[in-house]
């Protein structure tokens, strides 16, 4: 059996392969749709579905690239500096305890890897939401998204979330015995 430390090398090895994944499938999204996108996008809708705001699609692919990568560095960078920010300047429940020396390590690799993860799903939501906006703006894409689509999109991403936050508090809530 993997020790915790090798359990946690490989999440976080599994969590940045699939971070850079969905990072060349945005990518690709660009550079395959940016030429066939008209001048003018859709790029707000309603909450049934129906375009009510509309850009550039030069504008609307620069905000896409910016979300990306802001989410790149919240979710790459941080989770690498983790282990060189002070620990007056990490908020967690029982800081004394876990940043102790001997527990520090493997509580910021833990919290690391969680925050990679994290990163993870907000990509995966942006990626196959970006995918849904720009084939609605495609000759023929009808302009318009399914909301029945982004309602279960957005219900599993705050399920993950949901998930995401009983894990962080169940392993850093309390001090074992």
């Amino acid at each position: 059996m993997a020790s915790p430390p090798d359990t946690m090398r490989g999440s976080m090895r599994a969590a940045r392969t699939t971070f850079l994944i969905f990072l060349l499938v945005s990518g690709f999204q660009v550079l395959h749709y940016y030429p066939k996108l008209p001048e003018q996008v859709a790029s707000h809708f309603d909450g049934s579905g129906e375009a009510n705001g509309f850009q550039s699609r030069s504008m609307f692919l620069a905000f896409h690239a910016g979300a990306v990568v802001i989410l790149s560095v919240i979710s790459l960078l941080v989770p690498a500096l983790l282990h060189r920010i002070p620990p007056a300047l990490i908020n967690m429940p029982r800081k004394d305890y876990w940043l102790a020396p001997g527990r520090r390590e493997s509580s910021l690799a833990l919290m690391a890897a969680l925050l990679t993860w994290f990163g993870v799903a907000s990509l995966a939501l942006v990626t196959v939401v970006i995918e849904l906006v720009l084939r609605a703006n495609l000759p023929g894409g009808g302009g318009q998204l399914s909301p029945v689509l982004l309602w279960a999109l957005l219900g599993a991403y705050f399920l993950f979330v949901g998930i995401w936050l009983c894990l962080v508090f169940t392993r850093f809530r309390g001090v074992p015995d």
